[in-house]
C-alpha cells in the first residue's frame, strides 16, 4: 500500500496516540470473584496490550525509517534546513529591525560633544551621551530584507507541502495488516 509523506506523518501521530495510552497494571477483585480467574484475565489482557504497543512500536520505527529515506531523496531535508536558515535570519533581522534610537550626523554630535564640555565647567549636565549606531536607512533595509526572507520562507513551505504530498512510500503487507488490525489505517 502506498501512502503520501503527509498520510505517513498522520498514521505516526495515531500510532504514537496508541502506543502512549495508558494501560492497567493491577485488578481489584472483590469477595465474591475468584481471584485466580480475575487476575488471570487481567493478565492476559495486559500482555496483549503490551504485544500490542510493541508491535505499534515496531511499525512506527518501520515508517519513520521510510519517511526519512523518502524525504531524503525527495529533498526535503535540504528544504527543512533552509527553513531553519531562513527562520534564524529573520529572528536575527527582527531584532535589528527594531532599532529605536537612530545614529546621528557627525555634526549632530559635535553639537553634544560640545554641549557637554560647555556645561562640565558648571558641573550641571551629564559628562556623556548615548547615541544609536544603525542608520535609520539601514534598519529600514532590514525591515525589507525581513519581508524578503518571509517570501522566501512561503516558497519553501509550499514546496515542503507539495512534496509531502507528492512522495510516496510504501507499506508492506504485515505493517497494513498490523495497522487494520489496531484500527488504525
Amino acid at each position: 500500500m502506498k501512502i503520501s509523506l503527509r498520510k505517513a506523518n498522520a498514521l505516526q501521530l495515531l500510532i504514537n496516540e496508541q502506543i502512549n495510552s495508558p494501560f492497567v497494571e493491577t485488578v481489584t477483585v472483590g469477595k465474591f470473584d475468584n481471584p485466580v480467574e480475575v487476575v488471570d484475565q487481567a493478565a492476559d489482557i495486559l500482555l496483549e496490550t503490551v504485544g500490542q504497543k510493541f508491535d505499534l512500536i515496531t511499525v512506527l520505527y518501520a515508517i519513520r525509517g521510510k519517511v526519512a529515506a523518502a524525504g531524503q531523496v525527495a529533498g526535503v531535508a535540504d528544504l527543512l534546513t533552509t527553513q531553519a536558515l531562513l527562520s534564524k535570519r529573520e529572528a536575527f533581522l527582527r531584532q535589528l529591525a527594531s532599532t529605536t534610537s537612530f545614529a546621528v550626523t557627525k555634526e549632530a554630535l559635535d553639537a553634544q560633544l560640545a554641549d557637554i564640555k560647555a556645561a562640565d565647567a558648571t558641573g550641571y549636565r551629564a559628562k556623556t551621551f548615548t547615541v544609536g549606531l544603525l542608520k535609520k536607512e539601514t534598519v529600514e533595509a532590514f525591515k525589507k530584507n525581513m519581508v524578503t526572507i518571509r517570501r522566501q520562507k512561503q516558497k519553501v513551505s509550499d514546496q515542503l507541502l507539495n512534496l509531502n504530498v507528492k512522495t510516496e512510500i510504501e507499506l508492506s503487507d504485515e505493517e497494513v495488516s498490523f495497522l487494520n488490525k489496531y484500527e488504525i489505517l
